[in-house]
Parts: C-alpha cells; structure tokens; sequence
C-alpha cells in the first residue's frame, strides 16, 4: 500500500530523531531545505479535512506544528 503524500511527510516527521520542532516555523527549513520537497507539490495535496484526520491519528505536537505550518501555505 501506498501513503497518501501528506501522510507520507506526517510519518517521516513523526519517526525522524532528527525533527526537533520547538514550533511550526521549524518546518520550512526542514521541509524544503533539508527533505528537499517541492513547495508548490506539497501545497496541491494540503486540505483541512487531511490535516484533521492526520493530526487526530497521530496525537503529537510533532504532528501538530506540522499542520500548522502546512495550514500557513495555503490560502483560504
């Protein structure tokens, strides 16, 4: 089985060692520098309805700040 993107970004932060949120701004670095992630691919998959399921699955502030970030890219 395949992850669905968002979920596949969720697991690798999730049991990444190397991810040390302290809050959400963390993320563009990580995410787009060191992951290497394409920006605007990663806007095209994020929705609220996502991160709400993925963010109650997970219960983590890891998790958490994540969404928070993803949520900032996208306009609503």
């Amino acid at each position: 089985f395949m992850a669905e993107p968002l979920k596949a970004v969720a697991d690798k932060v999730w049991c990444d060692p190397r991810c040390k949120p302290g809050k959400s701004a963390y993320f563009n670095d990580y995410l787009f520098n060191d992951l290497r992630i394409d920006e605007l691919q990663l806007k095209s998959f994020i929705s609220k309805t996502s991160a709400f399921k993925i963010t109650n699955a997970y219960r983590s502030l890891k998790i958490n700040y994540l969404f928070d970030f993803l949520l900032t890219l996208t306009p609503e």
